[in-house]
């Protein structure tokens, strides 16, 4: 039978063209949901939180889309240490992801960048601590304390799966 066989794309090979790597010719996965994201600490989590929280995914076969909404409202404490937002999927060994920050508002520090670090289902939040930005030694981990209980973030991130 095929089932959980995947789907076989051998009769569309690029084995002909000479700079193409046919590694894999069947997609073993796809799959699209849903998940519920918060802003954490690496040393606590918020208590108390109430927020609207909305994570969207998409994964086909290695590769997974993220789009992630959040809204605090009110927490009795905030996250303590460097901050993140969970991702639905462990990031691949060697493969962290660069991500986008569409919109953020009412943070202590305003976040600058995120990124998906290997081997981990976190996306980490960055903030500028110099005023030179010309490389990546302007930016340092956002910290739980910088997040406020009325924070807001819309972020997306593409990555590769473990």
């Amino acid at each position: 039978g095929t089932a959980g066989k995947g789907i076989d794309f051998a009769v569309n090979s690029t084995e002909n063209v000479s700079s193409a790597s046919n590694v894999g010719k069947v997609l073993m996965d796809f799959e699209e949901g849903e998940f519920s994201p918060a802003i954490t600490g690496e040393s606590g989590s918020s208590s108390g939180l109430s927020a609207t929280r909305k994570g969207y995914y998409t994964r086909i076969g290695d590769i997974v889309h993220v789009t992630i909404f959040i809204q605090n409202s009110s927490w009795t404490s905030g996250p303590s240490g460097t901050a993140y937002i969970g991702l639905p999927f462990t990031v691949k060994a060697n493969f962290s992801s660069a991500g986008t920050l569409g919109y953020v508002n009412n943070f202590t520090k305003t976040p600058q960048r995120i990124n998906a670090f290997q081997n981990t289902a976190k996306l980490y939040l960055f903030k500028y601590n110099t005023s030179s930005v010309a490389d990546n030694s302007g930016f340092t981990n956002l910290d739980g304390s910088e997040v406020n209980s009325n924070s807001e973030i819309y972020a997306q991130v593409t990555y590769r799966v473990a």
